[in-house]
């Protein structure tokens, strides 16, 4: 279901969005800043929404623990995604960090202090024009100041059992926070010739988590993530490109932001898998627990190969910054630092969109190396696993580059005839 949040005009709401979206870039950002969460924000056993205000003007956090979402046995896999960045470094404006490389360089994941605390940044805008209004907010036409786009590949004679749509970004930034009302809906366009569709996060605010970030001045961050169903609308229009529009941050150096699409597919031609989806929305900070959380329910291939993906959307990981990681751990295997051609075992959380195989990149426009601040990945994790196994555990963790984890999910093959 696409929600709207009853008793408001959401294009009004959206129209005051875009009056102060364009943030003018102001103070010199500073090296990393460590947040300091309250008890337990980094553990999955958090109980949940915190304190908070309906017009968004207070300064308190609202994690959401890490929970299953989806899950099933069947003939099929997850792919995530279509995904694509929102944010990127201003090109033609010096880095305000004077050891980073020049901006071009930095989008294309080449140089020192390529991060986004080091840059003025700014909304992509790849697809600028307008979105008309329903007859019923007034109609007319209203400029769109945020846009990018992803392909969704789905294998033909499958279908969609699982979509939802999930954005983020910085929702605050010093002393500016954006109100809740002005993060919780992005514009959505499906392959299927209709046009831009508002999207809304449930009005509860019960899939819209943030937090507070503690700093000193411009250095202060606020992220937040927000997610809604959209599986009827993807089963629909099935594979192709989608486009999502007019998400909000502050657009100051420290800024972020970008979406995914996360899918799940039933398809007889292919293996049976325990497909799992998680969200929620965590901190890991460097003087905090790591981050674990465990997927049940597994029964391994008694012998044989085995094929394996884990995938994840998180932000602020810093590239070129390091010493964050992610591990996994099969029943009775040990811990297993992940890397990729791409993703250093010491700098895994670092702004990347990437598929399993090189040969196969995520099509999107556009098409950044670098995406300063925005991680949604799949890897391939079979090597991991091994024969019988029932469970697998992931662990998220860092030493000095503070991120959020909003979505992970997996597909595992199980035995066919467990």
């Amino acid at each position: 279901m696409l929600h709207s949040n009853p008793g408001k005009t959401v294009r009004l709401r959206r129209a005051a969005r875009a009056i102060a979206a364009f943030g003018v870039a102001s103070a010199a950002a500073v090296s990393q800043f460590a947040f300091v969460p309250t008890a337990g924000a980094a553990t999955i056993e958090r109980s949940g929404p915190g304190h908070h205000l309906r017009d968004g003007t207070d300064w308190t956090e609202h994690p959401l623990p890490i929970k299953v979402r989806y899950e099933a046995d069947l003939h099929g896999s997850v792919v995530t995604r279509a995904g694509n960045t929102l944010m990127t470094c201003e090109e033609n404006k010096p880095p305000v960090a004077k050891y980073a490389a020049p901006c071009r360089n930095a989008q294309k994941g080449i140089g020192r202090g390529i991060f986004n605390n080091n840059y003025d940044m700014r909304y992509i805008n790849q697809y600028p024009g307008e979105f008309k209004l329903p007859p019923g907010e007034g109609g007319g036409y209203e400029r769109l100041y945020s846009s990018s786009s992803s392909q969704l590949k789905i294998p033909a004679n499958s279908t969609v059992r699982f979509a939802r749509l999930y954005w983020g970004g910085t929702r605050g930034i010093g002393d500016t926070i954006l109100p809740l009302t002005r993060v919780d809906g992005v514009l959505f366009k499906a392959p299927d010739g209709h046009g831009y569709r508002e999207v809304n996060t449930d009005p509860s605010f019960k899939d819209l988590g943030w937090m507070t970030g503690v700093g000193e001045g411009n250095a202060r961050e606020h992220g937040y993530q927000a997610s809604a169903d959209v599986t009827d609308l993807v089963r629909q229009a099935g594979a192709g490109n989608y486009t999502v529009a007019d998400m909000d941050s502050v657009v100051k150096p420290h800024s972020w932001g970008g979406w995914s699409l996360v899918v799940a597919y039933e398809n007889c031609d292919m293996p049976l898998r325990h497909v799992s989806v998680s969200d929620g929305f965590q901190i890991e900070l460097p003087k905090s627990p790591p981050l674990k959380f465990t997927v049940d329910g597994l029964h391994t291939p008694d012998q044989g190969p085995i094929h394996a993906e884990l995938g994840f959307v998180a932000y602020d990981g810093d590239r070129t910054y390091g010493h964050d990681s992610v591990s996994v751990q099969s029943t009775t295997g040990p811990p297993t630092l992940l890397h990729t051609w791409d993703k250093p075992a010491d700098d895994f959380l670092n702004s990347t969109i990437e598929n399993p195989t090189r040969n196969n990149p995520v099509v999107r426009a556009p098409m950044y190396e670098n995406q300063m601040g925005y991680d949604s990945n799949i890897v391939d994790v079979s090597r991991v696993l091994r024969n019988g196994d029932s469970s697998i555990a992931f662990t998220f963790d860092t030493r000095t580059d503070g991120y959020q984890v909003g979505v992970v999910f997996s597909a595992v093959d199980l035995d066919q005839n467990s």
